[in-house]
């Protein structure tokens, strides 16, 4: 999100580029060869305009039982904006393919956005584009999307407090026909590191087919709130609230009202954190979800506990846990890391693991277990090698994995 801030002059060219190649390999027979670039250039010919581009290209290999090769293209643009957000400006804007934020309410858009500031805390603007697919470096989308939204914020560098605000109007159209129709809300509130309170929430607009079964006129389709407090420094309580329902698309317009399942589910999930990252620390985390009209509940739950430099060596030990309960099947996965650090970036890295999943209607249990040893090792000039090795062993995973990935930074 762009802070309404005191306008700043970016005279300057700063460009980060990330471009990697990585080798995959394992029983299955199956390799993969991919570069991944991660760009960002601000300041172009002496301007207020930033470039951002994140793209992957690939190619995967599967060998097949009767010795044939299959080779399948594996390339994505995820995100290709040119942007105008200068800080202090009346007017900013973005265009290209355009990774969602709250003014757009969903993952991605290929078209424009743009707002106007009439003062230091508030702005409205608007979007109009197309719903784009980041797994195709084709444009072509999957319907028309516009809307338009109303934008506070009240945040400087003065004060811990911040406080944002965003509502928006969002259409979603294929063909002429209404695919969606909703209000978004997004907030956050808070206060430096102390607490924060963050809100999300989606209104749906029903009509014509989407009302055809009896459905209200509007739908409260989606709701989260999420809050974290800390007492201390080396203390941190939060909590989550959740609740989604499933909401009538032209995808399944014509599903018949007793198979198209609309139950509200909910969940609440509490977290506490203890330590620091240099010493002892610990986590813990319990949740439970449930379906409206069902009596069956999924409760998860985690804890894990490291600590980040034994005897002063640079070294992190630790292991961690998390397990989950339904009516249906219950599980667990745990494992035990070390980890250490060296200087100049080089690290090395050893993981143990295993997990276990029972189907309780079945009374049959699957495990699996595994050995991880992975480093980054500097290689100077920008340049940097990231390897892991892995055994695999039990009733899903069986034999060995190599990973291998080539960077440099610009």
């Amino acid at each position: 999100m762009r802070q309404l801030t005191p306008k700043t002059q970016l005279a300057t060219l700063r460009t980060e580029a990330k471009r990697w190649l990585k080798a995959f390999r394992d029983g299955s027979d199956f390799a993969q060869t991919a570069a991944l670039i991660n760009l960002s250039a601000r300041g172009l010919a002496g301007s207020a305009l930033e470039l951002r581009l994140r793209a992957r290209v690939g190619q995967d290999q599967v060998g097949r039982p009767n010795g044939a090769t299959e080779n399948r293209r594996n390339d994505h643009i995820y995100e290709l904006t040119l942007l105008h957000e200068t800080p202090g400006d009346a007017f900013t804007y973005q265009v290209g393919r355009l990774i969602s934020g709250p003014q757009v309410g969903f993952d991605y858009l290929d078209g424009v956005m743009g707002e106007y500031h009439w003062n230091g805390r508030s702005g409205v603007g608007g979007f109009y584009g197309t719903r784009s697919n980041a797994d195709e470096v084709t444009w072509r989308g999957t319907g028309q999307a516009y809307g338009a939204f109303y934008h506070y914020l009240n945040q400087s560098n003065d004060s811990p407090w911040y406080n944002e605000l965003l509502v928006g109007g969002i259409g979603e159209y294929q063909g002429g026909e209404v695919n969606r129709e909703y209000l978004s809300v997004y907030g956050r509130q808070g206060s430096g590191s102390r607490w924060s309170l963050y809100e999300r929430a989606e209104l749906d607009f029903n009509r014509g087919y989407r009302r055809a079964n009896g459905a209200s006129t509007y739908q409260l389709s989606n709701l989260l709130v999420s809050a974290t407090y800390s007492p201390g420094k080396n203390v941190r309580f939060g909590i989550t609230y959740d609740e989604r329902q499933q909401y009538r698309t032209l995808e399944d317009r014509n599903t018949p009202e007793q198979l198209f399942d609309d139950a509200l589910r909910e969940g609440l999930r509490v977290n506490a954190y203890f330590g620091s990252a240099r010493g002892l620390r610990a986590n813990l985390s319990v949740g439970e979800r449930h379906r409206q009209g069902s009596p069956e509940k999924n409760l998860t739950y985690s804890a894990s506990v490291y600590h980040g430099n034994v005897f002063g060596w640079n070294l992190l030990v630790g292991s961690d846990y998390s397990g989950f309960s339904g009516d249906t099947s219950e599980g667990y996965r745990a494992g035990f890391r070390v980890q250490k650090y060296f200087g100049a970036g080089h690290d090395l890295e050893l993981n143990l693991g295993t997990s276990a999943t029972t189907l309780l209607a079945l009374k049959s249990q699957r495990k699996n277990q595994w050995v991880r040893l992975s480093g980054t090792a500097q290689l100077g000039r920008r340049f940097f090698l990231l390897g892991e090795y892995e055994i695999d062993s039990g009733d899903d995973f069986e034999g060995q994995r190599v990973f291998l990935q080539l960077g440099y930074r610009l």
